[in-house]
């Protein structure tokens, strides 16, 4: 982790200072500000991706989960909650679930049960 960002940072302070000696000409000071706010910018920026690269990997690997668990037997989404292991949060559980229905790996289906004389309808995944 600290390589990736020291990594960035160094690439974003050598882009800053490259960039600043042909933008701006003779003005030191403006070209100091200038390095930084172009080295702050591409740090934030490759922040940004590597986290969303490594959320990303995250929810591949619950959705990983997910299927190895519904190729077993259909569930609720509470049943699902319960049963993953390591546990994750229920933002995190409901998005890869709906990624993995909208990426069709993933189906779901009604179900009606009736509880004290009254109907309810649940939804029910499973793996395709």
């Amino acid at each position: 982790m600290i390589e990736i960002f020291l990594s960035i940072a160094s690439f974003s302070i050598s882009v800053g200072g490259l960039v600043a000696v042909f933008v701006v000409k003779n003005d030191k000071k403006k070209e100091i500000v200038f390095s930084v706010v172009v080295a702050a910018i591409i740090v934030i920026s490759g922040a940004t991706l590597y986290s969303s690269y490594q959320h990303e990997k995250y929810v591949d690997r619950v959705q990983d989960e997910i299927v190895k668990i519904l190729s077993l037997e259909a569930l609720t989404f509470d049943d699902l909650y319960q049963n993953i292991f390591p546990p994750v949060s229920h933002e995190l559980l409901r998005e890869a679930l709906y990624g993995g229905i909208e990426e069709r790996f993933i189906g779901y289906r009604p179900m009606r049960l009736q509880s004290n004389g009254k109907m309810m309808s649940v939804k029910v995944f499973y793996a395709r």
